[in-house]
This record gives C-alpha cells, sequence and structure tokens, in this order.
C-alpha cells in the first residue's frame, strides 16, 4: 500500500501490474464507491492526474493507468486497441460500469470504449478530446510528426527542448511562472521520448471510425474546453458538443490544454458539478 499526497491530503493508493495479451499495464486505485477511471494524453502518463486522483478519491473509487507503451506500463510489440486495453484492466479489478474521464488522446480513447461497451459507461467527459477520424489541418499534424521526429532521431532531451522552447507548444504547457507544474510535465514528456521508440501506427481506433458514429452516444457527457487551447483542439470539442446527442460543455478560463493541471480546483469543481447533476 503506498500514499499519493497532496498538501495535507494524503491518499492510501493500491499499485498493481495487469497482463493485457502479454503486456504489463500499470494502475492505481483508491477510495471506495462509484468507479471514476482517468485516461491520460499523450506527451504524459497517469501522474497527470495526480490532484485529480487525491480530490475525487474522497467520492469515488478512482482508478487510472498508464496506458500500453507510456509511464510504467510495456512497450507495445505489436498492433493493440487502447480502449480494448482499458476493457481488460477493468474487467480484471471487477469494475462494471463507470465514469470515464480522458484528456487529449485518453479523449479519444474515452469516446472508443463508449461507442464499443455503451453499456459499461455511467458518465463520459472529455477534456480538450482528441477523435479518431477527425479531419485535423495538415498544418497541425506536421507540427505533431516533427515533435516526435526529433525527439526519434536526435534524442528525448531534444525533443523536449523543442517543446519547451518553440512558441508553437505554449498551449499544451504551463505558464513559466507554475515552475513545479512544469517540471513535473517535463518529468513525464523525458519519460515519452524515451520510451516510444515503436510504431504509432500501432495504436488501432475502433471501426467505424468515432467520428462517424459520435451519434451513437448516448452517455451523459461533459466535454471541458480550455481558452488557450490549440485552435484545432476547440474546433473538435465544438464538433463533439454538437454530434453527441445531450452533450454540455464547460470552459476553463485562462487556461491550455493541460487544463487540469493548470488550474486544479477549477477543474475539479467543474467536473464535480456535472457529476453531481447525474446523482452522484
Amino acid at each position: 500500500m503506498d500514499n499519493v499526497r497532496k498538501g495535507d491530503v494524503r491518499v492510501p493508493v493500491e499499485t498493481g501490474s495487469a497482463c493485457i495479451d502479454g503486456a504489463k499495464i500499470y494502475f492505481e486505485t483508491a477510495g471506495s464507491g462509484s468507479p471514476f477511471v482517468f485516461v491520460h494524453g499523450g506527451l504524459a502518463d497517469c501522474r497527470m492526474w495526480d490532484d485529480q486522483f487525491v480530490f475525487f478519491a474522497a467520492h469515488f473509487r478512482v482508478i487510472r493507468y498508464d496506458a500500453r507503451g507510456f509511464g510504467r506500463s510495456d512497450i507495445p510489440s505489436g498492433p493493440f486497441y487502447p480502449s480494448k486495453d482499458l476493457k481488460a484492466l477493468l474487467d480484471l479489478v471487477r469494475l462494471n460500469k463507470v465514469y470515464i474521464i480522458g484528456q487529449s488522446m485518453g479523449g479519444g480513447i474515452a469516446i472508443d470504449f463508449a461507442l464499443e461497451y455503451p453499456d459499461r459507461v455511467e458518465g463520459l467527459i472529455l477534456v480538450g478530446p482528441s477523435v479518431h477520424g477527425f479531419s485535423y489541418s495538415e498544418a497541425f499534424l506536421q507540427k505533431g510528426l516533427e515533435l516526435f521526429t526529433t525527439a526519434q532521431e536526435r534524442g528525448a532531451e531534444e525533443g523536449v527542448r523543442l517543446l519547451f522552447k518553440e512558441p508553437y507548444w505554449l498551449y499544451t504547457l504551463p505558464p513559466t511562472e507554475k515552475v513545479s507544474l512544469r517540471s513535473r510535465m517535463k518529468e513525464m514528456a523525458t519519460h515519452f521520448f524515451q520510451v516510444f521508440r515503436w510504431d504509432p501506427g500501432w495504436i488501432l481506433p475502433v471501426r467505424p471510425l468515432a467520428v462517424e458514429r459520435l451519434s451513437e452516444i448516448s452517455t451523459p457527457t461533459l466535454i471541458v474546453a480550455a481558452e488557450r487551447d490549440h485552435p484545432e483542439n476547440r474546433k473538435t470539442a465544438e464538433m463533439l458538443l454538437k454530434e453527441i446527442k445531450g452533450a454540455k460543455k464547460a470552459e476553463i478560463p485562462g487556461v491550455g490544454h493541460m487544463m487540469n493541471m493548470e488550474e486544479p480546483e477549477k477543474f475539479n469543481k467543474t467536473v464535480l458539478h456535472f457529476l453531481h447533476n447525474l446523482g452522484r
């Protein structure tokens, strides 16, 4: 039994490693009550949810994990479905119907999971999410490719240097005055670039692609947007609001893509308000 601490709050945490299709997937659980699952974004791992993990453990049984190829989980050896990894993990820890929150890449995984296993989702919270099949601009995709190529060809340190020095990436980083947050982000990004030596094409989306099936989602959904996020991500949020029946939107002012890290109190209150309105 380990502990996660934020300020004066200390939460007992159980850690584990699930073997899924030959890969070990690292996870943590804490708290009690209805299950609430956190799915992290790219360039990061489950530590990006530190502030939420502690806060929501007072209300829910929380679970967070490092996706295959990230953090303390195994590097993939071939193609895999992140949404199926999530199902297998929930089956292992015997969680049937869950609230699920996903940021960026994790939002895309959460959407795929909700489409494939709709009876397993009690509520869906999408934070600056990606969507498989969405038509992102060529320039947006090219900048991401440039970052990954730099890290793979010139090393993790050079990838992190580009991420933190090029003005383009400011939308995804905490402000310079938030030193501890930038340090945590740099640590996660460095580890990500060190282990990301596998083909990103191995990450398989569900078929048909999610963007073609969003009207199938009937789960209560909250879309959380950030004021200074990239325009492409804000456009994605607006599309989801239009396509998912009954979806609600909340905006966190003055923050970028990692909004839950930048303004945890505002973010947590926003999500908790949504959950309370669902009867939680």
